[in-house]
Parts: structure tokens; sequence; C-alpha cells
């Protein structure tokens, strides 16, 4: 994704409502566990302080892209879609809470019996991790985050992180392909989207249009952070707009963010940055429910 015009549109941005250290709400985190958002100049960069576990990114930074609503002026939202990091994060902020979504590549070690079935001893899995944050400054000394999953049995232990399970991505995802409406049904934004598996492709389809933009079939990558949730990524880049759509399942519905830069003709013009997010249901789902 180019952004050659990232710098002027960030410093058309108030980003007050981003800036600063974030900590994970969840004391069990699945990856991210602190992170800082800090001006270089006039580039955002977001730099991951901390991480659970196994996980090997502490100190990686990024340089992440904000957006703001149509017509706003206040940055309520990120994102970062570039390699090499290996590494794709989508956020938005609300009354202080900021949601992260992280979607990445994890070299796992194969079982015996798998180890049987392939020549090699690893295979990559595409995990996804969807948490919630509080700014730091916004706790008091020694205060924990609301929600963290702490409770008087652990009380003991409140130093200490437990890792999250992160689940196998499951090869087939049975539950992602069909067609999905979105629960507005009024919506200005993408009505509705189908997903299509093609041999071992996976393909993304925008019924009508989105934001005033038409948008081809697209590729998608998929992938899973539970052993019934999951989401995908796709992007698609039609020169004078692109588009960078994430996704996760949650009770069902899918929650879907798209992230749009669209490139303005003129010297005086900026590239104008905005984001989308909205719930779709299954159509599947939606038959069943009136049946």
């Amino acid at each position: 994704m180019e952004h050659s015009e990232s710098v002027q549109c960030q410093s058309r941005l108030k980003l007050g409502n981003l800036l600063g250290t974030w900590v994970n709400v969840n004391a069990r985190a699945d990856f991210i566990t602190r992170f800082a958002l800090n001006l270089d100049g006039e580039a955002l960069k977001l730099t991951i302080l901390s991480t659970s576990g196994g996980c090997e990114q502490t100190q990686l930074h990024l340089d992440v892209y904000p957006v703001a609503n149509p017509g706003s002026e206040l940055a309520t939202g990120f994102y970062h879609y570039q390699q090499p990091s290996g590494l794709i994060v989508a956020a938005n902020e609300k009354n202080g809470v900021l949601v992260l979504q992280s979607y990445r590549e994890t070299d796992n070690p194969l079982n015996a019996h798998q180890q049987k079935e392939t020549s090699h001893s690893r295979q990559t899995e595409k995990l996804l991790s969807r948490e919630f944050y509080y700014r730091q400054t916004s706790l008091s000394a020694d205060e924990q985050p609301i929600l963290t999953g702490f409770s008087p049995a652990n009380e003991n232990n409140a130093g200490e992180s437990t890792t999250g399970a992160n689940i196998q991505a499951q090869e087939d995802f049975q539950a992602l392909p069909g067609c999905w409406h979105n629960t507005h049904r009024h919506s200005s934004w993408m009505k509705a989207f189908s997903i299509e598996k093609i041999s071992s492709d996976w393909v993304l389809e925008v019924f009508g249009d989105c934001n005033g933009v038409t948008w081809p079939r697209m590729p998608l990558t998929p992938y899973s952070f539970d052993q019934q949730e999951m989401g995908f990524i796709a992007y698609c880049d039609l020169d004078s707009v692109s588009g960078l759509f994430c996704a996760y399942s949650n009770k069902g519905l899918m929650v879907v963010t798209v992230f749009f830069a669209v490139n303005n003709t003129g010297s005086e013009q900026l590239t104008d940055k905005t984001f989308c997010r909205e719930f779709y249901v299954h159509q599947a789902r939606a038959d069943a429910a009136h049946s």
C-alpha cells in the first residue's frame, strides 16, 4: 500500500486521542500487552513494548496511518499494512478504550503424526488477536485496568500474566464462505459481501457500492483466533482509492472495518483516509432466524 501523502494527511488530523502508552485490559493477553503511539517528526509510530508468552515482537516499530470518520479532523483509528514486518494492525478508539486487531503469521512445530505426512517440522499459522486497551495515563499508580481478568482467586498472582491460548488455524474455515448482510439495512457503506473458496484460494466480493466505490472481486486471507471465531484480511488498490478490509467474527456476527485512502486529484488536495466499522450476519443464520 502506497502512502505518499501520509505525512501531509497526518498533519491535518488531531492525534490527541491516540498518542501515549496503551495497556491491555486483560491480564491474559493473547499477543500485545503494552504499546506506545508517538510522533517521530510528522510520522506516527507504534512501538510494541511488551507481548505475552512466547511472542517475540517486543520493541518492533511500525509506521501507522491515522484515520478519522468522514468529515472529522479527530483521528479515532489507525492501521498498518506494509511488509516486511509480516504484521497487520487495525485499531479504533472510542470513549477512552482502544480496540486493536492484529493479524500475523507464526511458525508452530508439528506433532509426530503431522511430521510423518510432511517433510517439514514446522508449519505457518495465520493468527488473529482482538484486544482492548486503556491509556496508561488514565490509570493511577498500581491501578489495574477494568476487565483485567483478575479475581480474588488469583489475586496473589496479580503480578503475573498468563498467556491466552492461540488455537491452531483451521484449514477449512467452514463458517466463512457464503453471503453476509449488513445488520443495518439502510447503511450507506458496504451493504453485503460474499466469500468463496476456489480451489485453494479465497475470494471476497462486495455487493453494490461501498462509500461510493464499486469494488472488484479481490483475494482474501483467512485468520483464526478461536475454535469458533475467525477473521480475514483483503486489500484492493484502484489507483484513485484503496481499501483495506479487516474483519473478525464475534458471536455469529462478522465485524468488518474498512480503511479507505482516497487519492484526490490536484496539487492542492491531499489523500483522505477514513474508515467505517459495521456488523454483518450470514445469510444462512438470517434465514434460520426468520423460519
